[in-house]
């Protein structure tokens, strides 16, 4: 047995595993070769943010940037791992990653980390999390917190660790150059939404429907019914989906707190006045008792959640009203496909507003 051999059997434990200290030689001669290899090829930072914008151009990598969740009673939004991810990867000489660094049987603690090989600047974050995920119980059932299995601790690790990861290659690289990317990103997304908004709304609506989350759901956050969502709505709750995704955020953290969307349906599409402005439209200058108009208030919530339902239960009723409108829309050239939209969208829900009116017993 040669020189070399013996060595080597000597750090070799009985399993035939490498023992640490040949583990450690080995990372050392790694770490030595990234460091000669960024010397020697150094970034250009011109080509690496063409190649960044570049990749935000792209509607499949643009819609996974950015995420967002409810706080303080409003959203906050911010890169994602796969836009940290991407940024480190264009940029270039950059190595990160996540480990595993103490473990019992109730609590796992890993280490994400990330290392500028070039400027030699480093940052790490520790995550500590128990062992359980959450199973939601069937109809009627609360859920409850379970011990994983090995695929479902794996995944947990892996979302803890994304998040890690995120927060320090977000620390390392240029913060201008994620803003750059976050912007570019909602251009393409923008973009890609208005060239055909259905199918992106019913995209999301399957993607939703796939973690649980129901049209009803979505109509209780939006505050108003889904096929109103505009190109901006639509951006807005792919970011909500992406946060849940990657573990952020949970879908209750959205809801809760939330009002029916039945006056979001008013202030949307304006399809009726309130109480006080058809008051003030009429010659009467007297004042009206408060008992009545707290009656008539009550009156237009329930003609409102009327038309609400009767509005997702039927598609177009008021066809008439549509197909009048279409064609008064097609003669004004100066109207953009939008505008249009958000016109017929309005004269559907008048007319439906109106026939719930009619049906409980006439108009105010």
């Amino acid at each position: 047995m040669s020189t070399d051999d013996k060595a080597l059997a000597v750090v070799e434990t009985s399993t035939g595993e490498i023992a640490p200290s040949q583990a450690q030689a080995m990372a050392k001669h790694e770490i030595e070769g990234t460091i000669v290899l960024a010397r020697r090829f150094p970034r250009n930072e011109e080509a690496a943010l063409a190649r960044v914008m570049k990749s935000c151009r792209r509607p499949s990598f643009a819609s996974l940037v950015a995420y967002s969740y409810p706080r303080g009673g409003g959203m906050i939004t911010g890169p994602s791992v796969n836009l940290a991810r991407e940024v480190a990867r264009c940029w270039g000489n950059i190595r990160y990653g996540c480990d595993v660094v103490q473990d019992t049987e109730d609590t796992r603690t890993i280490r994400g980390w990330a290392w500028d090989v070039e400027t030699n600047t480093r940052a790490s974050q520790d995550a500590t999390f128990k062992k359980l995920i959450y199973r939601k119980g069937k109809r009627g059932e609360k859920g409850h917190w379970i011990t994983p299995d090995e695929r479902d601790l794996r995944e947990l690790t892996n979302k803890q660790g994304a998040i890690c990861e995120r927060n320090c290659l977000l620390h390392i690289v240029p913060p201008d150059l994620i803003d750059d990317a976050m912007k570019a990103a909602k251009q393409t997304v923008n973009s890609d939404i208005t060239a055909d908004p259905e199918a992106a709304l019913k995209g999301m609506v399957n993607a939703f429907d796939a973690i649980g989350v129901s049209v009803e759901d979505l109509e209780l956050f939006l505050g108003f019914p889904c096929r109103q969502a505009q190109p901006d709505d639509i951006g807005e709750l792919r970011k909500v989906y992406k946060s849940i995704k990657d573990g952020n955020s949970k879908w209750q953290n959205y809801v809760k707190d939330k009002p029916a969307p039945a006056q979001s349906l008013d202030q949307r599409t304006g399809a009726a006045d309130s109480p006080a402005a058809e008051t003030q439209t009429t010659g009467d200058t007297k004042e009206q008792p408060a008992a009545d108009t707290e009656t008539v208030g009550d009156d237009a919530d329930l003609y409102f959640e009327e038309a609400v339902a009767m509005y997702r239960d039927t598609e177009f009723k008021a066809e008439h009203e549509i197909i009048r409108l279409d064609a008064e829309v097609a003669k004004d050239t100066n109207l953009t496909s939008s505008q249009k939209h958000r016109l017929i969208n309005k004269t559907d829900a008048e007319s439906e507003t109106s026939k719930a009116r009619k049906r409980l017993g006439g108009d105010m």
